[in-house]
């Protein structure tokens, strides 16, 4: 009689045989033992992976394991929906190697289920090693770009902890019931090692289901340690424009609004997101001051403090340094001023030369929105009407005739 299970892990891997020691470690620690089984598709590997895992595996979950060799890389949508054929369970979780389970993290996955029918698939929080966020949802910018919501924010930032429908979630780390997956058929495999999981929870969300995170279920994510991970992003980028430009829409700024923050559009159709939560509260001490953009990085003013004081002290590498954390939360244009006088107070060669190739971006940005500012515009509200004060806010204030 063959084994039923609760949940099948399915684990694509390539090279990096640390990676998934370390994972395979992890999850034989945190997850009860019986309700679960362990499938690694390797596409491929080169290295210690072939020799290695099938004994370590078969040594930390006996007959709850497989592993199936490739003897070339197939890219991580069909290597999953390998795994996914031979799964004898429920669900299906697909997880990447690049990944460290903590404690409970199963649990309130399969809660979700039971509580929640009109789910189609839902993932854990993922954080980075520091204890930031890595993902809690994927959403949309004005212009259709992907990005994970709230980056790099503090895990215990009160947005952190929200539980939110999206468009779409990561496959790094990716629960689905198995009829589900099938009745979508699967991943589709034509996208090479990016945006399959993009395209999924558009399939997911066209049948009625449902996509959400798990605030307490934690796992942590290393990202992006696959080689050439980001090798085909263009073409990825392309294919998924073609299939699902028409299925999603701009999102990112409802979010922002309803956790209370300040939403502008910058002249690039950018979102410029600020908090005044804690203006009034800014100390006159520096270091508090960098504590307080840690645990709040949309607070604008205390950047700018922050800017003038590096500035009156000639600390431009302070400066610098303060310049690329902000990049991770505000519009280049909103940054490159600062960066390039760091920089060239220092004299900095490299630095002058990356921000002479972003501004050169962003000439081609402001000829497109001054060419086509009416047709982006039109575009949004077709797609999401309740951006028109947003939007008609934004005409006035760069003077687009619509």
């Amino acid at each position: 009689m063959s084994l039923k299970y609760k949940v099948s892990i399915i684990i694509p891997v390539l090279n990096k045989w640390e990676l998934t020691k370390n994972c395979l470690v992890s999850l034989a620690e945190h997850t009860p033992r019986e309700i679960y089984e362990v499938i690694v598709i390797d596409n491929g590997s080169t290295d210690k992976t072939p020799t290695m895992a099938k004994h370590f595996g078969l040594n930390l979950f006996g007959k709850h394991f497989k592993y199936i060799r490739l003897s070339k890389n197939i890219n991580f949508g069909p290597a999953c929906n390998l795994g996914a054929k031979i799964a004898k369970s429920d669900f299906l979780f697909f997880l990447n190697n690049d990944t460290i389970l903590t404690p409970n993290w199963l649990e309130p996955l399969l809660k979700a289920f039971t509580q929640d029918p009109s789910l189609g698939a839902i993932g854990p929080l993922l954080l980075y090693p520091n204890n930031t966020v890595q993902h809690l949802g994927v959403v949309f910018s004005l212009r259709n770009k992907v990005f994970h919501l709230y980056s790099q924010f503090p895990k215990n930032h009160y947005v952190v902890q929200k539980k939110r429908y999206f468009q779409a979630i990561t496959g790094a780390a990716f629960l689905i019931p198995k009829k589900l997956f099938w009745q979508l058929n699967g991943f589709f495999e034509k996208y090479k090692n990016g945006s399959e999981d993009i395209d999924l929870c558009a399939r997911i969300i066209q049948n009625s289901h449902k996509l959400t995170v798990i605030p307490n279920s934690v796992i942590y994510h290393l990202e992006s340690q696959s080689q050439d991970r980001n090798k085909h992003d263009n073409y990825n980028a392309y294919l998924l424009t073609k299939r699902c430009e028409h299925i999603f829409k701009p999102d990112a700024w409802k979010f922002y609004l309803q956790d209370g923050y300040k939403v502008k559009i910058t002249k690039y159709l950018k979102l410029f997101i600020t908090s005044d939560s804690q203006e009034k509260e800014i100390p006159q001490s520096i270091e508090k001051i960098k504590k307080i953009i840690f645990n709040e990085p949309y607070l604008w003013e205390g950047y700018k403090k922050l800017v003038t004081f590096y500035i009156k002290k000639n600390k431009f590498q302070e400066g610098i340094d303060l310049c690329y954390f902000a990049l991770s939360f505000y519009p280049e244009e909103k940054i490159l001023p600062w960066l390039s006088l760091f920089a060239q107070k220092q004299n900095n060669i490299q630095i002058i030369h990356e921000i002479s190739t972003l501004q050169n971006k962003l000439k081609i940005q402001s000829t497109q929105i001054k060419e086509k500012g009416k047709e982006y515009v039109k575009k949004l509200l077709k797609k999401e009407p309740t951006l028109e004060p947003l939007l008609l806010n934004w005409l006035k204030r760069y003077s687009i005739n619509y």
